[in-house]
């Protein structure tokens, strides 16, 4: 590793670790930094084609690999389901127009409350969105949906929040040292 990469995660570390509520625009920030990070440990592998480089042809370098990505799968399941709540819990298909191109742009001011449509909103609901904003099919969105009911909470037609629906399965969900699935 790179002394100044090295020092840049210890860096980075050290500031979540010392603030473990991270602000909107800090989350953010992590969040789109993870894919480049991803990107980054074998920016020239190609589905078929032999490793490059000597540590990707050690064994030990391979299964060490294989349980971080799963580690981070699970992770990503996690934030998944989590965004997926919070994107029903929040009403996110009532935003208005520009404050979705806000949010596309990247250039959200997290400092005001967010405009909502008064009138028939962008998206029925919130497994419209889903499909729309991420380019998914429906039925992967209204999965999602009823995978975030199964341990975070529930809607009613009128926004009434109920518990989860299963919530021994919502206990070991949010238990961190166990995987997400």
């Amino acid at each position: 590793m790179s002394d100044s990469i090295g020092r840049a995660i210890a860096s980075l570390t050290y500031a979540i670790q010392d603030n473990p509520v991270l602000t909107a625009e800090d989350a953010l920030q992590i969040a789109t930094l993870i894919p480049t990070l991803h990107q980054s440990i074998a920016p020239d592998s190609v589905a078929g084609s032999d490793p490059q480089s000597a540590a990707q042809q050690d064994p030990r370098f391979a299964i060490a690999l294989a349980s971080s990505a799963e580690a981070a799968a699970h992770e990503a399941l996690r934030t998944q389901t989590l965004a997926t709540h919070l994107v029903e819990s929040t009403a996110a298909h009532t935003l208005t127009s520009d404050e979705l191109e806000a949010v596309r742009s990247g250039t959200i001011d997290f400092t005001r409350e967010a405009h909502r449509s008064g009138q028939r909103p962008g998206f029925r609901n919130s497994t419209d969105l889903l499909a729309s904003w991420l380019r998914l099919e429906n039925f992967e969105a209204k999965r999602r949906i009823a995978s975030a009911h199964h341990v975070f909470a529930q809607f009613d037609y009128q926004h009434q929040q109920f518990p989860a629906q299963f919530p021994l399965m919502a206990q070991r969900f949010q238990d961190a040292s166990r995987p997400a699935r």
